[in-house]
């Protein structure tokens, strides 16, 4: 086969990577409704479950936080000094008693993590109310007239109901269950963002694989311009999964028509945006005939493009791109997939990388006869990770 007439390799080097963009736009949607799931279902379920029991254990060092603070609460009423204080001190310095005693209970009951104040608000409404009222005195606006304020037995009539439920629930043997806080629904914001952007993206690389499979029809039933038209959209967009199928592409298509300035463009950029490596030593079978399609095409533009003077390309670039797609190459990564026993299993492609290989020689041919006698052909260093 003469190497001008390589180009009849496909337009699209394998249908499985097409499909890859769309399997990963279905992932992109399945983990947008597992959010959402997760979100509803779990979180928002938490949100109204009880999440806090006490074994006996710990119930019993409740209890013994609940009697001292009890116990210095009636020594602070018989303490002279602080009947001398004024009113207003008064309830602020047994307010402040109060937001000890809840802070410990709950490290004590092994919940540290939250905040004293929400979860009195759900667990013990009744006192944290009454942390409130005796923090707040006065007749401002935000607090509560002095003659509204608790007295010194409303606050013993709380530590004793809350001692009295430990007490009893250690007598049945039963775990005292204690409301969680309230979740606050700011989540539902960072939540719905990325919930709209994965399906934002599905829906773009989506309506992508859409484009690039019209575009396929059309060049397979000659209509040329129509697909690279559609392609022409899709080649700079940062959210084609697979750019570089697109680029390789519309850049065939620009071969085959002999606009060779537009086909150097795109398969150039094809090649950049390979997301595997051709001179890697396990490169899979497949990746390696995309890659080795994309490299081949471009090589085959690149010397078109020299003999017709309508760019000054490097034979030694057009070479580089061959020397790990020849059959010495190929030689070379099939003792590498068959001591992994990671070789192809795939007839079809191991086919067509065999007649990929001979074409690619018979470019590297070309190059040796259009460079002159002083041509040194490029050696490829990987080869030498075979033993070669």
């Amino acid at each position: 086969m003469h190497p001008n007439s390589a180009v009849n390799l496909p337009v699209q080097p394998l249908m499985e990577h097409s499909y890859m963009a769309l399997a990963g736009s279905a992932a992109m949607i399945i983990v947008a409704v597992l959010l959402v799931v997760w979100t509803l279902v779990f979180y928002q379920s938490a949100a109204r479950s009880p999440i806090l029991t006490f074994s006996a254990r710990r119930q019993e060092n409740l209890c013994q936080l609940l009697k001292a603070y009890r116990q210095r609460l009636l020594s602070l009423e018989a303490d002279r000094r602080y009947h001398s204080l004024d009113p207003y001190t008064r309830q602020i310095v047994l307010g402040k008693i109060l937001v000890n005693l809840a802070r410990q209970y709950y490290r004590t009951a092994g919940w540290a993590n939250y905040r004293p104040q929400q979860l009195l608000a759900t667990d013990w409404p009744q006192m944290a109310s009454l942390i409130s009222q005796l923090l707040h005195p006065g007749t401002t606006a935000t607090s509560y007239p002095l003659s509204e304020v608790p007295s010194f037995h409303d606050t013993l009539y709380q530590i004793d109901m809350r001692l009295s439920a430990h007490q009893q629930s250690l007598t049945t043997r039963q775990d005292l269950v204690i409301k969680p806080p309230k979740r606050s629904r700011f989540w539902i914001i960072p939540v719905t963002l990325v919930v709209v952007s994965l399906l934002a993206a599905s829906g773009l690389q989506t309506r992508n694989w859409f484009l690039e499979q019209q575009a396929v029809r059309a060049d397979r039933a000659g209509n040329i311009a129509q697909a690279q038209t559609l392609r022409m959209h899709q080649t700079g967009s940062q959210l084609v999964a697979d750019r570089w199928l697109v680029n390789y592409n519309l850049g065939t298509s620009y071969l085959k028509t002999g606009n060779l300035v537009e086909a150097n463009t795109y398969l150039f950029r094809s090649s950049g945006h390979l997301p595997f490596l051709l001179d890697a030593k396990m490169t899979e079978p497949q990746a390696a005939l995309a890659g080795c399609q994309v490299n081949y095409n471009l090589a085959l533009a690149m010397i078109k493009a020299n003999q017709e003077k309508e760019e000054n390309y490097s034979l030694d670039e057009a070479a580089k791109l061959l020397v790990y797609c020849n059959e010495e190459a190929l030689k070379a990564r099939q003792s590498s997939w068959k001591a992994t026993q990671r070789g192809s299993d795939n007839r079809k492609v191991a086919d067509r990388l065999k007649r990929l290989s001979k074409d690619a020689d018979l470019l590297i041919a070309q190059i040796k006869k259009q460079a002159g006698g002083d041509w040194v052909m490029p050696s490829p260093e990987w080869l030498e990770d075979f033993g070669l």
